[in-house]
């Protein structure tokens, strides 16, 4: 029995020896494989992360919307880029938030959209100078034009037009017989009228003209 013990004892180092190159982590193994071992886990970590920021992600393992890579938008779930292309529609199940980039509009950022904090309207970029989008309705103008003269086919017409820099969003025409009103139409930037009979009463075409910026 004491040669087993003798035996086993000088066998041992040769299992230490093999713990050390096959089992060796950060914490287990040798002083050598260990170090091998941490070094080996950072290399793997850092190969992680560059698959990450090649995707324009970062690296967060441990974060709750991480995928599969441990990449994700941001810490705080939200999507930060600078000048990125996509080439494909774009969804979001939250909301967008447009910054108001203080930059020129030029050709290049034609179709450019951006938020004016200092107007608090959304602006696009049109080639060449920045416009809001819509019409600011309290800035819009009825205006009206009157006529008491016959059409060549007997019939009265009254034309009303937006001024430049408007367009129009409307219009109406008015008589003291409406019966007689044909045709209500927009055209030509204004709005047009014309009346089935020319009795020489006084008749009036509206247009709703809103400035352009």
């Amino acid at each position: 029995m004491f040669t087993i013990v003798l035996s086993f004892i000088a066998f041992f180092p040769d299992v230490a020896l093999a713990q050390s190159k096959f089992f060796s982590t950060p914490t287990r193994g040798g002083n050598d494989a260990r170090e091998q071992a941490v070094l080996q886990s950072m290399l793997s970590e850092s190969q992680r992360a560059n698959t990450c920021t090649s995707r324009g992600l970062i690296y967060a393992p441990t974060h709750a919307s991480a995928d599969a890579d441990g990449c994700t938008a941001s810490a705080d779930g939200r999507v930060y880029a600078g000048n990125v292309s996509v080439g494909a529609d774009i969804s979001a199940s939250g909301t967008v938030q447009i910054g108001g980039a203080s930059v020129v509009c030029n050709a290049s950022r034609e179709g450019a959209i951006r938020y004016n904090s200092g107007t608090h309207k959304m602006e696009f970029c049109d080639s060449t100078s920045w416009k809001s989008m819509g019409f600011n309705i309290s800035a819009c103008t009825i205006r009206s034009n009157v006529t008491t003269t016959a059409a060549v086919d007997g019939r009265d017409v009254a034309n009303v037009f937006c001024q430049n820099g408007e367009t129009v969003m409307g219009g109406g025409c008015s008589h003291g017989s409406p019966f007689n009103l044909r045709v209500s139409y927009p055209g030509n930037n204004g709005w047009h009228c014309q009346w089935l009979s020319a009795n020489n009463d006084i008749k009036t075409a509206y247009a709703t003209c809103c400035p352009v910026n």
